[in-house]
């Protein structure tokens, strides 16, 4: 649900969120990450991702193709029996890498 609240809020923009070592992507943004930085999807569903250690190429594939990308980040630890609250933490496009 967090995932489909925050592409409302920011359609045009390709969200990558911060879900431990890795930074995942869902639906036609996850499409879009497979195209132009390469990835391959993640276990057959609509979802790709890449580890920590591999986002700034990431990035630079995606501004690169002219995409503006919304990164958000895991704030603190889990409550009990709540997701990770997740926060934007920046947008990153051609003109702002």
């Amino acid at each position: 649900q967090f995932v489909i609240d925050e592409k409302e809020k920011h359609p045009e923009k390709l969200l990558l969120v911060r879900v431990g070592d890795f930074y995942e992507t869902y639906g036609v943004d996850a499409l879009m990450l497979v195209e132009y930085a390469g990835l391959n999807p993640m276990g057959g569903k609509c979802r790709a991702g890449c580890p920590i250690a591999n986002v700034q190429p990431t990035l630079d594939d995606l501004t690169a193709a002219g995409l503006t990308v919304a990164v958000y980040e895991e704030m603190g630890p889990a409550k009990e029996r709540k997701l990770k609250e997740r926060k934007l933490s920046q947008v990153v496009s051609a003109a702002s890498p």
